[in-house]
């Protein structure tokens, strides 16, 4: 196992790039120790991009980041990432998308994952344990943009806009969930997409 991750490993370690690990890079030799016990070629493939990242840039992990890869499988990854490919500015996944009304229902059903899976990927530890909210200051009351992808929400204030702009309830990801994330394959998905357009509102603004 440390042999097959240490080889998927050299794919991503930046060429004639000298070693700068030190001896007391926990990180680093606890998720080569780590390697050892992991057999599943999805989950070697992470481990192995995680250890050339720590190798090309020391310090970039988090210990916590590897306490959470302890506790995925190969299931829970390829899960991660199809929640992954709902995440709006790459960090907000919309409550909306847990509410069981009919108009998300059938749309999470094709992408298959619910909010008991969601509940699962919170625990070990992927996502922040509450919900949030954010309100933002818009005294000018200049249109506001999301990222989806290479799409963009784009929104525009309403006469009766205060100049605030209230984000609607979403759950933002962990350390972990981020530092993890970027090292997987979340797809665009278009049926989202436009189920964003259609039922996603900001109070006093409206979708050009």
């Amino acid at each position: 196992n440390l042999i097959d991750t240490a080889v998927k490993s050299t794919k991503y370690i930046e060429s004639n790039k000298v070693n700068e690990i030190k001896m007391d890079n926990d990180f680093f030799w606890n998720a080569i120790d780590h390697s050892k016990a992991v057999s599943a070629e999805e989950v070697q493939e992470l481990i192995a991009k995680i250890i050339a990242e720590e190798y090309n840039v020391p310090g970039s992990c988090s210990m916590s980041t590897l306490q959470v890869i302890k506790m995925l499988g190969k299931k829970e990854l390829k899960l991660f990432e199809k929640i992954g490919s709902l995440l709006l500015d790459k960090s907000q996944t919309p409550k909306l998308l847990f509410t069981g009304e009919s108009n998300v229902r059938e749309l999470m059903s094709s992408i298959g994952v619910d909010f008991g899976i969601f509940q699962n990927l919170q625990s070990l530890g992927l996502f922040l344990p509450n919900d949030m909210s954010q309100k933002i200051e818009n005294p000018e009351k200049k249109n506001f943009r999301l990222q989806y992808f290479d799409k963009q929400l784009i929104f525009t204030p309403e006469s009766n806009s205060e100049g605030t702009i209230q984000i609607p309830g979403f759950y933002g990801l962990s350390t972990a969930g981020t530092q993890i994330l970027q090292h997987l394959n979340p797809t665009y998905i278009e049926d989202y997409y436009i189920w964003l357009k259609l039922n996603y509102k900001i109070p006093n603004y409206k979708l050009l």
